[in-house]
């Protein structure tokens, strides 16, 4: 019996804090949302939001495709140089290239510039660097977060660039 009502009361206890986070995550969208919205100029993007599984890169030779040897070394998909913390890696399934992610917590700004043999779904890689020993092994203490961040996308057959 005591074993059962300790289960209860655990279950409860999870179950308060899973809604306590949806809410709070829920009352930090609407406040974006609501920022947001006084911009006319937002007309021509899909302002949207989600959870990320967020990971760490370096141009390291574990982090990247490419060697220092190769003429494209530190070009990233979309024909730009990378760089850190403004590039990230992104599944184009999800997200299009060009778009501008927002870490809903932090308030870093990000394009999605890249993408990347691992990066698949609800995924973003954030590009830290130069791959030396400090930044990898950073990226490997780092891991592998949940993030909300807000995705601005242009939408299909506009011109407009969004610039922050």
């Amino acid at each position: 019996m005591k074993v059962f009502l300790y289960i209860l009361s655990y279950v409860v206890f999870a179950s308060m804090c899973v809604s306590s986070v949806v809410l709070r995550y829920e009352k930090l969208v609407a406040e974006y949302e609501r920022k947001l919205s006084v911009y006319e100029y937002f007309d021509n993007y899909i302002v949207w939001t989600g959870i990320f599984k967020t990971t760490l890169y370096t141009n390291s030779k574990n982090g990247c495709a490419k060697t220092r040897a190769d003429k494209a070394f530190g070009i990233t998909k979309s024909g730009l140089m990378a760089i850190k913390y403004r590039t990230v890696a992104v599944d184009t399934d999800y997200i299009p290239l060009g778009s501008i992610l927002i870490d809903m917590k932090e308030g870093n700004i990000y394009i999605a510039e890249d993408t990347g043999s691992k990066v698949k779904g609800y995924s973003v890689d954030i590009f830290i660097g130069e791959g030396t020993k400090d930044n990898i092994d950073f990226a490997l203490k780092w891991g592998c977060r949940d993030k909300i961040f807000m995705v601005i996308e242009n939408k299909v057959g506009t011109n407009c660039k969004l610039t922050l």
